[in-house]
């Protein structure tokens, strides 16, 4: 679990005027994002994750992590005297509760943030202040997990069998093709002023496996969404074999967790198994 800090540190009436017009201009987040810095806008700190380093990034896997406030007035060097930590609730601009996390002084621990935007404040006081106090903000982003799936362009067995003698068809219309399809898994927490991100924003890596069906053995095949098999032929052949295709999907700005999908025939959810079978021999004539 990662521990951050907080500096609270009061605003003068041009820092709020200039957090105004920030917040007012147009969010813009690097896209496709790659690494953490795309999701830091340097010219609008409010409008990205208050880091560039990747460390107000999270695995929806891993979310947990610990917000520490300042303890001592950066103006009067006065030491505050108790905190208030809340957070932004979904979808609107009010703050409230702290969800998922527990709140001690100057110590804020999340067990489990939930996959979107979080943002987070503190508001920390002074004993015989006449002025009101001004909170800080952190803004985290938790990545979704992915749901990967696959379909070929074939509907039905016999379409995806083919002779070994003879290697993969190459016809455009005996082709077996797949498709790949990523998206999140379910709906990311949004908030007003931060960008809602769709999977398009962010740049995904893939890769194709072929998997032995007998063996459980894995090769892999091809590192794009979709992919049509290319099997050379393989003359001498003798027993038939069976393969499963699947694909692997994952973050570039981040390592989260596996995300996978196997090919199914198209517009079912069988999963589309390629059989390889090797080439008959000659049958013997004798005489009687």
């Amino acid at each position: 679990m990662k521990t951050f800090v907080l500096s609270c540190v009061k605003r003068s009436m041009a820092g709020l005027l200039l957090m105004t017009a920030l917040q007012a201009t147009a969010q813009t987040v690097t896209k496709p994002v790659k690494v953490p810095a795309d999701l830091y806008v340097t010219a609008a700190p409010t409008k990205g994750t208050s880091t560039n380093d990747g460390t107000t990034l999270f695995c929806a896997e891993n979310s947990g992590f610990t917000l520490k406030s300042s303890t001592t007035d950066p103006v009067t060097h006065a030491t505050y005297t108790g905190y208030t930590w809340e957070e932004q609730q979904t979808g609107a601009a009010t703050f409230g509760p702290v969800t998922s996390g527990t709140a001690t002084n100057e110590t804020l621990v999340i067990t489990s943030a939930t996959p979107g935007w979080h943002t987070y404040r503190v508001t920390a006081a002074l004993a015989g202040n006449a002025c009101p106090p001004e909170p800080a903000y952190y803004n985290v982003y938790v990545l979704p997990k992915l749901v990967v799936t696959a379909s070929s362009n074939k509907a039905d067995a016999a379409s995806h069998t083919y002779c070994a003698e003879n290697g993969a068809p190459t016809a455009p219309a005996d082709a077996i093709t797949f498709t790949g399809s990523v998206a999140f898994d379910g709906t990311p927490n949004a908030l007003p002023g931060l960008e809602n991100l769709t999977i398009n924003d962010f740049e995904v890596t893939y890769t194709w496996q072929k998997i032995n069906v007998a063996t459980s053995a894995a090769t892999t095949v091809a590192s794009t969404k979709d992919y049509t098999i290319v099997e050379a032929a393989t003359p001498g052949a003798t027993t038939t074999t069976q393969y499963t295709y699947e694909l692997t999907a994952a973050y570039s700005v981040k390592a989260c967790g596996t995300y996978k999908g196997t090919a199914t025939l198209n517009g079912s959810t069988t999963t589309a198994t390629v059989t390889v079978t090797p080439k008959p021999g000659k049958p013997t004539i004798t005489i009687q």
